[in-house]
Formats: structure tokens, sequence, C-alpha cells
């Protein structure tokens, strides 16, 4: 299918932060889940090499919402791998309550940035690998270009990892699947108010923002080329590009794709 770049709910302004960190807080907790593992692991691997080829152990998440799968991906790199990292998480809109919890949780091993910061322009002293999970298809493709050009001009390193891919069966499944997680799991997920109760359960308003935006961002995922397209069209002397595709064992042993691009400079 072609990329189509709807409307999605998350990037506006003016949504209210108890619709915006609903989604955010059930993105993390999904990605935290025992079953989830293999994805995670497959994803640490890979971000070792950049970690390592970058010679940093420095992590600069973006667009980091409520931490989606840092917390394991903390969890490995310091009990799997050996291979102690430092994590900050970043956003435009941050979730400071699940920053909070995230940071509570790892021990202060995972650290968050609680003032917006832009993925555009990152300050220069946050050096280490960028990192977008799940988030580069927020950006129009001028948008995810100069995402990129932040990344030459101040000589850093990113790694981007996007789950999912625009066939029809995901266009038409994930939504489905994202509205009755919404409805039966958020109990489970924290943070449990009167206001997320009333607006899961009485007026189900946050499973349908939660749904549209399901649906909205696979039909705005990248492909490989795509990926791969937008990174080399920026003027980057020096700096090694790579993107493809991960397919995973994922829950009830279905396949999970991971797209990526990578990039450092030598």
């Amino acid at each position: 299918m072609i990329r189509l770049h709807l409307f999605e709910l998350e990037d506006q302004s003016w949504l209210p932060s108890v619709f915006r960190n609903f989604i955010t807080d059930h993105l993390h907790f999904s990605q935290n889940l025992p079953f989830w593992y293999p994805i995670n692991l497959a994803i640490a691997q890979s971000l070792k090499d950049i970690l390592e080829r970058s010679n940093t152990r420095r992590i600069i998440d973006l667009c980091s919402g409520a931490g989606g799968s840092l917390e394991v991906l903390s969890h490995i790199f310091f009990d799997v791998f050996s291979f102690p990292v430092e994590i900050l998480l970043t956003d435009l809109f941050p979730n400071i309550p699940g920053i909070k919890r995230i940071e509570e949780k790892t021990g202060g091993r995972i650290k968050g940035h609680i003032e917006p910061m832009s993925a555009l322009d990152v300050p220069r002293e946050l050096d280490g690998v960028r990192t977008l999970f799940s988030a580069f298809h927020h950006f129009k493709p001028e948008e995810a270009r100069l995402v990129i050009l932040d990344v030459v001009r101040k000589r850093a390193s990113v790694a981007v990892y996007e789950l999912g891919s625009r066939s029809p069966l995901i266009v038409l499944l994930n939504p489905i699947r994202c509205f009755l997680r919404a409805f039966f799991l958020t109990p489970m997920v924290g943070n449990f108010t009167f206001i997320r109760f009333l607006f899961t359960y009485v007026i189900p308003l946050a499973p349908a923002i939660l749904m549209w935006d399901a649906f909205v961002s696979t039909l705005r995922l990248y492909t490989p080329d795509e990926l791969l397209s937008i990174a080399t069209s920026v003027e980057s002397d020096g700096y090694v590009w790579k993107s493809g595709k991960l397919t995973i064992r994922g829950p009830l042993r279905l396949p999970v794709f991971i797209t990526y691009l990578t990039g450092y400079p030598q």
C-alpha cells in the first residue's frame, strides 16, 4: 500500500494530556509484556552494535512518550549483555507521570528530560545514539529529513525502529487489536484514575482515539527503501547508513516486522 500521512490525534498540541498519556501508557505497557521479549531482544542486539560503532553507551531517546520498550531494553543491556547504558527520555509532549514511574522502577537507570524537546533540534550537549521507537512515522518526509539533518549537523548517531508494515491485513487488524486492548487492559496499565475510567468505559473516547491513531500510524509507516532514501537525501559525508526489516516470532508465534534505519559517522 502507498504511504498516507493522514490526521493523527496524538500529533495535535491541543489534544488533552489525558488522551495522549492514555496512548503512550498503553504502548509502554504492551511493549514490556513478557511475550514481547523476543522483539525487544532483537532491537537491543541491533542497537548494541550501533552503540559500539559510535563508541558510546548513552542513548538519547526522542519522542519517548511513557518510555515504550526502554524499560526492558535497559534490563537486557544491564543484565543480559553486561553492557550498561545511560538512557535519557525526551519528548515534545512529555508524559511526566509516565517518566517518573519509569525512573522509579529502574532505579534511575532511565532518566527523563521533562522539558519539551523537538527531535528536529536536539541540544548538542545531549550526545549519544539518538533513538526513535515507533515514532518516525509521525514525521512527514520533509520533516523526517530535518530529523536526519539535525543528526548529521551535530555528528550524532541514530537508530530508528518501527513495528509493523503497510500490508492490508495489518492495516485492518492493528486498530481492532488496539481498541480491544484499550478496553480490556486499561486497569492493568496503571494510573487508573476516575477520568481514565470515565473516558474508557462510560464514554469510550480514549479507546476510539487509540484505535484511530493505530490505523493512521500503520498507513504512515515507511518502508526500508523509503527510510534509506530520506537519509541519503541529506549530505552526510562519512556517514554509514543501513536500512532493512527484521522478522521476529512474536505473540502466538505470529511474525512481527521491525523496520529499521541506522546511521553513524565513521
